[in-house]
């Protein structure tokens, strides 16, 4: 694949594209006006719900029972190159990017010794977890002390971000603010529906504090018998959450919807009541990097929201 003459091209490393909890990704690559912009994946998910003009996988070993996972990692540790960089290399170096963005902080790391062999500028994007759980991970501040040395730039989503990017130890001046956009005229306008309903939105995992939210309904539930809780996400605390649903003889009232479409999550937004994110720090200090992406949605449809003041 050769750049256009006269169009840019920028190479998007995105490590799944796309999860449907990382549609702010996607508003990125698809708001490009005056660059090409490729992305480079590892594996495709929801093809026909977030489109792209170029995508092109370069799948990986993911389990140790592969053989080749083993001499992957033998060529990685012999020359700092394993067999998927080196495809990933002969593929950049065709396509001839003038800027690699790596979406994540630790895929930054990963896309390093490419960036690093066709002396092409590097930019990351951190986004929460990679700035607030994985330096404490032994072995990674080191990692990152090396991208932040060799990259380019890195991008946050608001002051709070870049503040803590520049403690761990990205210089200043390489560290820049760009917000999450959405284009708010894409949005239906907040037609809640007869039934009361509350809405979450997310992943079942400890930062996203849905068990508060449950427990808020469970107080509520008593004294407002048609209110029901609506719940789109899926994640690690799902079992939990419906073993104590059974326990409080709750479940009737709680639809759990797994993870939708967005043009489902959408249509949900625009029929419930409220709207609720009750994020918070998680015990291993995971928290959002930012005002979550659905907040913002909300606001364009328009549906009242309660939120905590988390990230």
């Amino acid at each position: 694949m050769q750049r256009s003459s006269t169009t840019p091209t920028v190479l998007h490393f995105v490590e799944t594209f796309l999860e449907r909890s990382e549609t702010f990704i996607h508003s990125y690559i698809s708001a490009h006006r005056n660059w090409n912009p490729v992305v480079l994946t590892v594996a495709r998910r929801n093809e026909k719900e977030f489109a792209a003009p170029a995508v092109h996988v370069v799948s990986m070993p993911v389990t140790k029972r592969d053989p080749a996972w083993w001499s992957s990692r033998a060529l990685e540790v012999l020359t700092g190159r394993s067999s998927w960089h080196r495809c990933v290399e002969a593929f950049a170096r065709e396509l001839q990017p003038q800027v690699m963005h790596a979406h994540f902080g630790h895929k930054g790391f990963q896309l390093l010794p490419v960036a690093r062999r066709l002396a092409t500028p590097l930019v990351t994007t951190f986004y929460g977890y990679d700035m607030s759980v994985l330096p404490k991970v032994p072995g990674w501040q080191r990692k990152f002390d090396r991208l932040f040395d060799e990259g380019r730039g890195f991008l946050v989503e608001g002051p709070c971000m870049r503040h803590r990017l520049i403690a761990l130890g990205a210089p200043a001046d390489k560290v820049a603010i760009q917000r999450i956009a959405i284009d708010p005229t894409r949005y239906p306008a907040w037609a809640p529906g007869a039934t009361p309903c509350v809405l979450f939105v997310g992943r079942m995992v400890e930062k996203k504090g849905l068990r508060y939210l449950v427990e808020a309904f469970r107080l509520l539930a008593a004294s407002h018998p048609a209110l029901r809780l609506r719940v789109v996400g899926d994640g690690p605390e799902r079992p939990a959450l419906e073993a104590g649903l059974r326990r409080d003889g709750l479940g009737a009232r709680v639809d759990l919807l797994g993870m939708l479409p967005h043009a489902q999550v959408i249509a949900e937004l625009e029929r419930a009541n409220v709207f609720v994110q009750p994020s918070v720090t998680a015990s291993n200090g995971d928290t959002e990097g930012g005002a979550p992406t659905i907040l913002l949605e909300a606001q364009a449809v328009g549906v009242p929201l309660v939120a905590t003041r988390s990230g």
